[in-house]
């Protein structure tokens, strides 16, 4: 087969013809010759699939929010063709048994690959840990201080010993929000108006969270990667850029509502758009996209984490459902360099799906055109979403080659 159109890779849009065999690309060009054709409209590119390395698939005792089926077929609907699932689930995966039992249920129901991390807990021990990371593939997940589930860390000395005991050569993806500084503006927020949810959550609660891991944890054990989650602010992204220059081990992300939303958004999104870190302003949403222009953040992430009805609207419960394609392709339109976005979105963590010869298609088909989303572009069991009703490109295609 030969698809022909508009490509974005590396070198940025191309207008190209790629063949494939049983899946894999055999050639990149123009003029090829094959029985069968399809060609893409006009508003329409070819790209990488998305890899989220950051999502929450909920089941077990919260499948009422989410189920590994259903999240991951809500994830391949906007886009995604593999994904990292997080964590503190409950029970949370802070276990090998938990965590084998979680792997089963991927294995069973998942409708794409999906791989799951391990949870770092203030009760972890050494042992547990060494078990855990045949599971998880020596990768784990730390929450600095509380946001939605369990296991969390309430002090920093606790978190950097925990850290200590990780075995060899580990990934290590860390929530970072100063335990102190978290208890001590929670108060700001006020259920009857969403937006101080970012006075609850300000910026240099990240800044200082992340400040303690990149200089004071990480020196401790440079053979560990460390991943800094979700940035959220230009003061922690400032402390990243600066702790690369000295440590290859340090990497970073940000989810796609940080570079779309600022707080300003709470009037009219209200709870729709709370999530753990809060949502900042403009100048932070802005320095983010320098960031990934930049070529400093690493990764592309929805922070996938969705809720019930009465969770999100009447609890007002942290976190929301994503979007990858529709966001991605808004950033694109908006000229973000597209190399850096789609290493960000896929290439950094799976850069056999670049869309060169000898690799299998695992590839998108996107409507650059933007529509109005509705309800019916969400799969996710969760149905309160910031994303309905905003103008985005959508999802047109999947090829999986695998």
């Amino acid at each position: 087969m030969i698809i022909k159109g508009r490509v974005l890779s590396k070198e940025g849009f191309v207008t190209r013809e790629v063949q494939t065999v049983n899946g894999r690309i055999v050639k990149v060009g123009n003029s090829l010759s094959d029985d069968s054709f399809y060609e893409l409209g006009k508003d329409s590119i070819l790209t990488s699939g998305i890899f989220d390395s950051h999502v929450h698939l909920r089941d077990l005792d919260q499948s009422y929010k989410e189920t590994v089926m259903s999240g991951t077929y809500h994830l391949l609907s906007t886009g995604v063709l593999g994904a990292a699932a997080m964590p503190n689930t409950s029970p949370p995966l802070d276990s090998a048994e938990k965590l084998i039992l979680y792997n089963a249920i991927i294995s069973n129901t998942a409708h794409i690959k999906t791989s799951v991390y391990g949870l770092l807990t203030p009760k972890s021990n050494a042992n547990e840990l060494f078990k855990m990371a045949e599971h998880c593939n020596n990768k784990f997940k730390a929450f600095q201080s509380e946001s939605v589930g369990s296991g969390f860390f309430t002090n920093n000395n606790e978190l950097s010993d925990k850290i200590l005991m990780l075995p060899k050569n580990a990934e290590i993806r860390i929530h970072c929000e100063d335990p102190k500084l978290l208890k001590d503006y929670s108060s700001n927020w006020n259920p009857s108006n969403p937006i101080t949810h970012y006075d609850a959550r300000p910026n240099i609660v990240e800044e200082e969270g992340v400040r303690f891991v990149v200089e004071e944890v990480l020196p401790k054990r440079p053979d560990l990667s460390f991943v800094i989650c979700h940035l959220s602010s230009k003061e922690g992204l400032n402390i990243v850029q600066s702790g690369k220059k000295n440590n290859k081990n340090l990497f970073c992300e940000t989810a796609y509502q940080y570079l779309y939303f600022n707080k300003e958004d709470f009037n009219t999104k209200k709870s729709l758009i709370k999530c753990n870190p809060s949502i900042k302003t403009e100048e932070d949403r802005l320095a983010l996209i320098k960031g990934l222009n930049d070529g400093v953040i690493d990764y592309l992430v929805s922070d996938h984490a969705p809720h019930n009805h009465d969770e999100k609207i009447t609890k007002q419960l942290s976190g929301m459902p994503s979007y990858d394609c529709g966001v991605l392709g808004w950033l694109i339109n908006k000229g973000v360099n597209q190399q850096k976005l789609l290493n960000a979105a896929s290439l950094n963590l799976k850069p056999s799906w670049e869309i060169k010869e000898g690799n299998p298609l695992m590839a998108i088909v996107l409507n650059m055109e933007g529509r109005m989303t509705t309800s019916t572009d969400l799969a996710s069991l969760a149905s309160d979403s910031p994303w309905i009703g905003e103008t985005l490109p959508s999802l047109y295609g999947v090829f999986r080659g695998e």
